[in-house]
């Protein structure tokens, strides 16, 4: 994942298209990095030297989540390893209101997932929710000093709702794609995602802003320019106005190995599941318990490819050391901006958990 810097100063840390009915993969190949205005900050790679699996794709039916956050559930995989290139064609798209069934093409590890039902109520709420707390007054300032714990960060019940959020960081997304052609796409896209595999649809919003701003155009990066689309995952779509709602499911759900072999890349839903078979060349340190299903955890390790210490502001490269505090920051109603990022490396409780690393806004 990586970190850029654009328009108004903003700490922001390939191929599925949209048709209308269903998500298709398209064929893949060379991705490209596309041009973009932002500046580009050295990214840390995933080190997966561990991970094997004898499968490549699978398909499974998952059943969106109602408005009013019914179950879903998802289906055991066919078994049947498909060959590379190959894809599981979806039903429908799911309406606003959820409850439709989706086939997807989970790809990374063994399994379709969904986000664990016994984190649902912790993590987890629709996007119809109207539950949140107000919206700051100036969004440009604020800032959470935090941590440097998993147990310290914000709950739910402490961050803005999904509305405010969007209005929040919807002029930002507007700035940085030249007008807001893209915006309603983003935000369904979103929407649908997470009705899909019960990841709050604040925190994709959250990696999003962190990774990309929301420049549907960002360029690919990371050494070997693969690090790709709105949440900027290895193998990922590059960014294009067909590829937003891929991106997102890319970024979520993780990358194949057909897309990117030999091993795939996990989405954050896998790091926020805690699925320690998927992620266990990654997850350094132990007990599990203290990463085990939280989001600003998932974040650390979603952002620099490793987890090696309970203090989620350790440095384990890219930009790690506040990228757990700027998702914070975002969920409690940060817009990105410079007197905020100025805070985190100012104020001396940002500065004792070490965010002053950062060195300037």
């Amino acid at each position: 994942m990586r970190s850029t810097s654009a328009i108004i100063p903003l700490l922001f840390a390939g191929a599925y298209a949209w048709p209308s009915d269903k998500f298709v993969r398209q064929p893949e190949g060379e991705i490209s990095s596309s041009a973009a205005t932002s500046s580009v900050l050295p990214t840390a790679t995933l080190e997966a030297e561990s991970v094997t699996s004898d499968e490549s794709l699978f398909a499974a039916s998952v059943t969106g989540a109602s408005a009013t956050g019914a179950s879903a559930s998802a289906s055991t995989a066919t078994g049947a390893a498909q060959p590379s290139g190959t894809t599981s064609a979806g039903g429908p798209e799911p309406s606003a209101g959820g409850g439709s069934s989706e086939t997807y093409d989970k790809g990374y590890g063994d399994k379709v997932e969904t986000l664990r039902e016994d984190l649902r109520e912790k993590w987890y709420r629709p996007h119809t929710s109207k539950d949140g707390i107000d919206k700051p007054a100036d969004p440009k300032s604020v800032y959470t000093c935090v941590g440097p714990e998993a147990k310290d960060y914000p709950g739910i019940d402490e961050w803005v709702s999904w509305e405010t959020m969007w209005e929040i960081n919807e002029p930002i997304i507007k700035e940085h794609n030249g007008g807001d052609t893209h915006n309603e796409k983003i935000k369904k896209a979103i929407e649908e995602v997470s009705e899909m595999s019960f990841v709050d649809a604040r925190l994709i919003l959250a990696v999003i802003m962190q990774e990309s701003g929301g420049k549907v155009d960002v360029e690919c990066t990371g050494p070997e320019k693969k690090d790709c689309g709105l949440m900027q995952i290895k193998g990922g779509v590059e960014g294009k106005p067909e590829n937003i709602k891929q991106m997102i499911l890319d970024g979520v759900f993780g990358v194949s190995q057909a897309n990117w072999a030999p091993k795939g890349t996990p989405g954050f839903l896998t790091h926020l599941n805690g699925d320690k078979e998927g992620l266990g060349w990654l997850i350094d340190v132990a007990p599990k318990s203290f990463w085990d299903g939280n989001p600003f955890a998932a974040g650390h390790s979603y952002n620099a490819g490793r987890l090696s210490d309970e203090k989620l502001t350790h440095d384990d490269g890219a930009k790690s050391v506040w990228y757990p505090n700027d998702m914070a920051s975002r969920l409690t109603g940060w817009d990105g901006g410079k007197p905020g990022c100025e805070k985190s490396i100012t104020d001396p409780k940002c500065v004792a958990l070490g965010l002053d690393a950062r060195g300037s806004c």
